[in-house]
């Protein structure tokens, strides 16, 4: 084959009895080369065919005749019985990708009418999994059976049947149909979806939509959204869509925005019963949980209080609780005392740090609302088991964690432990606000079906 560096079209043909022509009119790979003018063609023979290209070389010359400047390839095999599946199966498909794999920007097209009824079929699914495919029908000048129509026989002359093809005439008819296969691939692509987020797998979800050229635009960016969404990447979410319908898919920002998005995601990592992961995240949750009930209910501000390292981390000084909140400093004295038989010295920020804050925050008259207060402290008290906050067995997780021995190890089950986690937001932000948005993930997934149905 002459190389051709990027060619914009290629024609895979199987050689049937019908090539090159049959009863005075072009046979299917001459008539799609024809009305196609491919860059190139690429012929499969099986051992029959093959004998009759040596011959005379007639399914290359009658190509060339209609088209000079077509680059031709061939691929001889040894297949003789073409009618089995099992002798051409591992073959001809194989030869079809690598040619996708060798020129990724190309369309292929698959002549759908040449070979045996086992080939067209083999054919016909690619052309439907394949996007860069398009199946190419070419039906019989009298639009039914060719079986009354001799092939052409080895001895024929090539030079006087080219000469007499009527598809040559100016008149003659496009014959070429592309079948709606695509179609087969739209609903087969659809039911994927649809099973895939059911489990809330957002990116492959999105990548199947995405390959395929029929599906509702609407549906895609629903599930590309969603896909950077659940990945903890909301602004990237919120540039591909914004709103569905006049309703705000990510409506806050900041903290309340971050710890919203990690809620529903381990909401999500809950229903599947991910467990190792909802107590893996819990930490992190937690600690900046309580840094927004610091700032939101206390008169004062707990970061100043603090120094912050190279690395962004923030850490509670005896020096600075000396110059600022000795009596602060007093508590923490007595509890590490209590705890740790020593006095509190330098820590960084950590969730149980903020807790004891809290605390003294509530006793000294620096809670804004001691109702929230209770409420927030009341619910902690539920979590109090959790691997990490302590600093002690957040190593000891295993992955195979079950319903079981989660509720072992922190003293309620994994339903309650979300639940509680959705507590605490909202009493800091407020439930009104925060039920909107709990349920988002279905709501998308019922958004996507409905445009798909569409």
């Amino acid at each position: 084959m002459k190389k051709q560096l990027s060619p914009r079209s290629i024609l895979f043909s199987p050689i049937g009895d019908t090539d090159p022509i049959r009863n005075c009119y072009d046979g299917a790979c001459l008539h799609i080369v024809r009305h196609y003018k491919p860059d190139m063609a690429i012929l499969f023979y099986t051992e029959d065919m093959k004998l009759k290209q040596h011959q005379d070389q007639r399914y290359t010359r009658a190509l060339q005749n209609l088209h000079m400047d077509i680059q031709i390839e061939e691929i001889f095999t040894d297949i003789t019985e073409p009618h089995l599946y099992d002798s051409f199966i591992h073959i001809l498909p194989a030869k079809i990708y690598e040619l996708h794999d060798k020129f990724p920007d190309a369309e292929i097209l698959l002549n759908l009418s040449s070979g045996t009824p086992q080939m067209k079929t083999v054919m016909a699914i690619i052309s439907v999994d394949a996007p860069w495919c398009k199946g190419i029908q070419v039906p019989t000048p009298v639009n039914s059976s060719n079986r009354d129509n001799p092939a052409t026989k080895d001895h024929e002359d090539v030079d006087a049947l080219l000469q007499n093809n009527l598809d040559d005439e100016k008149d003659a008819v496009n014959r070429c149909v592309e079948p709606p296969l695509r179609i087969l691939r739209y609903y087969a692509d659809k039911h994927r979806i649809l099973a895939l987020i059911a489990r809330y797998d957002y990116q492959a979800a999105f990548q199947l939509a995405k390959a395929n050229k029929d599906m509702p635009p609407m549906a895609v960016k629903l599930l590309e959204h969603a896909a950077y969404r659940f990945r903890l990447m909301p602004k990237k979410a919120r540039e591909v869509l914004s709103q569905y319908k006049s309703i705000l898919l990510a409506p806050f920002r900041g903290a309340k925005e971050r710890l919203l998005e990690y809620f529903l995601v381990m909401q999500i990592e809950c229903h599947r019963k991910e467990l190792h992961h909802i107590l893996l995240e819990s930490t992190p949750f937690l600690y900046e949980l309580l840094q927004e009930y610091t700032r939101i209910n206390l008169q004062m501000d707990v970061k100043k209080l603090c120094d912050c390292r190279k690395n962004d981390t923030y850490y509670l000084s005896r020096k600075n609780l000396e110059l600022r909140e000795p009596n602060l400093l007093s508590y923490l004295d007595s509890i590490y005392l209590n705890k740790m038989h020593q006095k509190y010295k330098d820590s960084d920020l950590s969730f149980l740090l903020l807790k004891h804050i809290s605390q003294y925050a509530a006793q000294a008259g620096y809670t804004k609302d001691m109702q929230i207060y209770q409420n927030f402290m009341a619910e902690l008290d539920k979590l109090e088991n959790i691997p990490g906050l302590r600093n002690n067995t957040a190593h000891t997780i295993r992955l195979d964690l079950d319903e079981t021995e989660f509720h072992t190890r922190i003293k309620i089950s994994s339903m309650d432990f979300i639940h509680t986690l959705y507590h605490l937001l909202c009493l800091l932000y407020g439930a009104k606000e925060l039920n909107s948005q709990r349920g988002i993930y279905d709501s998308i997934n019922r958004w996507v079906k409905d445009e798909l149905e569409k």
